[in-house]
């Protein structure tokens, strides 16, 4: 009670106006409903609380549908502010917050403690992990592999990579091919070296070095969108405690970088087979677009705002004093 109490002192004086209108719009609302008569009102309380067990049962749906993809190699791609540190936040949440933590253990990322994403992380240097230094691919092919010591604390830790073209940038291939030729080998082999889940995000897909981005085997995630941030929705009651993402899941790489959208389906009667027929405007129907383009879908993620710990502003402290 009193960090609501103070959180509403700190909010600004027309946010503190608004809250106010609100709060007092639901408990007249709630006054008249309860005025309708008591029949009445036990169908519209009824009623209300059908709607929101589908408003929750939607969410539920979206979260556990990330919570599957938390669990691989994962690419999340979008614009400044749309979300790509939330996604890769919920994703950590999802792992490694409490009871779902079983194994009690903690990821690991390229970005500081006290900047990261919270719950455990561990800061390790991208080429402490991605390295199988002297092996290639052409080791494997000439059965020349060289044998190296296992780093045990790796073993089931997640590797969390953020604003990787900064790291391994497109046009850096060249130099990078000769400097770590092993790196891109390691993320293939990552789940069977460590049982290790990869997830990168980065601004635009094809920034970052093509070595890295044409590995991942599990899923491309775009980032659309977030809604809570703002000064309006942050002066709302409850609301104001949670952020919701919008994203676009790709399964095929080219997909995601052409940019395409889901089946967007038409429907048509089929008379001969007598049944009915979805496609897309363009006449191709649902099993032929998700065939030659992959599993799209969007979906929408709720998170709680207090659950947000990562610092947007980490290479601020990188570069500057």
């Amino acid at each position: 009670m009193i960090k609501w109490y103070k959180s509403i002192i700190q909010m600004k004086w027309y946010q503190k106006l608004i809250y106010w209108i609100v709060t007092l719009d639901i408990f007249i609302l709630a006054i008249l409903i309860l005025a309708i008569g008591k029949n009445n009102a036990k169908w519209i309380f009824l009623g209300l609380f059908v709607v929101l067990i589908i408003i929750r049962l939607s969410f539920w749906l979206n979260n556990f549908y990330w919570k599957r993809l938390s669990s691989g190699n994962i690419f999340i791609f979008g614009p400044k502010g749309y979300g790509k540190d939330q996604l890769m936040q919920l994703s950590v949440i999802k792992r490694y917050r409490g009871i779902w933590n079983r194994n009690r253990k903690k990821y690991l990322t390229n970005i500081e403690e006290g900047y990261h994403y919270g719950y455990g992380g561990i800061y390790v240097n991208p080429k402490q992990v991605f390295n199988l230094s002297p092996n290639t691919y052409k080791s494997l092919i000439e059965d020349s592999v060289v044998k190296l010591p296992k780093n045990e604390d790796f073993e089931g830790r997640d590797y969390y990579l953020s604003d990787a073209s900064i790291y391994f940038p497109s046009h850096e291939d060249t130099d990078l091919k000769k400097k770590y030729p092993s790196f891109g080998l390691f993320y293939a082999l990552s789940r069977q070296l460590y049982n290790m889940n990869i997830k990168v995000n980065t601004q635009v897909g094809g920034r970052l070095w093509i070595m890295l981005r044409e590995q991942v085997q599990d899923g491309y995630v775009e980032a659309l969108g977030v809604t809570g941030w703002g000064w309006f929705w942050s002066s709302l009651p409850v609301l104001r405690n949670y952020v919701f993402v919008r994203a676009r899941y790709y399964h095929k790489l080219e997909s995601a970088e052409a940019g395409l959208l889901p089946f967007r389906k038409v429907a048509i009667a089929n008379k001969v087979l007598d049944k009915t027929v979805f496609m897309t405007s363009a006449g191709a129907t649902k099993e032929q677009y998700d065939a030659t383009n992959g599993e799209i879908r969007e979906f929408i993620v709720l998170m709680r705002k207090k659950d947000v710990k990562y610092d947007t502003r980490y290479f601020e402290h990188v570069f500057f004093l």
